[in-house]
């Protein structure tokens, strides 16, 4: 069992997002703000099946989520992760900030909500405040 003291450094962060780019760009931002472990998916469906495929519970503590994705939307991928994963954090990235999107992911349960373009200063404050309550959940 990963054992997680409240810092970045300790999250293990599964960025889905159908925009390779996207993808690329997030995964540099988390790496300067100090994540070690960074996992990818292109959309929900394979954000599921690598969810499916690991048998340790800890080994992704946080997904960060675009919204809008073909074949799975962030929040049909927020339903199925709360089904099976309840206390994962679950960050919605979005550049839609359509009430009603945000609405349906805050009933579903998304933890936070960060609009794009992401800036790095967000970002990290919202993981700092992620890695804290995982940090207490140990």
């Amino acid at each position: 069992m990963t054992t997680i003291t409240g810092n970045i450094s300790d999250l293990n962060v599964l960025v889905v997002d159908d925009s390779f780019d996207v993808l690329n760009i997030l995964k540099n931002m988390l790496r300067n703000i100090g994540v070690n472990q960074i996992f990818t998916a292109r959309d929900g469906k394979a954000a599921l099946d690598f969810l499916g495929e690991t048998d340790d519970a800890d080994m992704v503590n946080l997904i960060l989520c675009d919204l809008v994705m073909p074949r799975m939307t962030g929040v049909e991928l927020l339903k199925q992760v709360r089904s099976v994963h309840p206390d994962i954090p679950f960050l919605i990235i979005t550049g839609h900030a359509e009430i009603r999107h945000v609405q349906d992911a805050k009933t579903h349960g998304a933890n936070a909500f960060l609009k794009k373009p992401v800036s790095m200063q967000e970002l990290k404050k919202k993981l700092l405040a992620v890695a804290r309550v995982v940090g207490h959940r140990r």
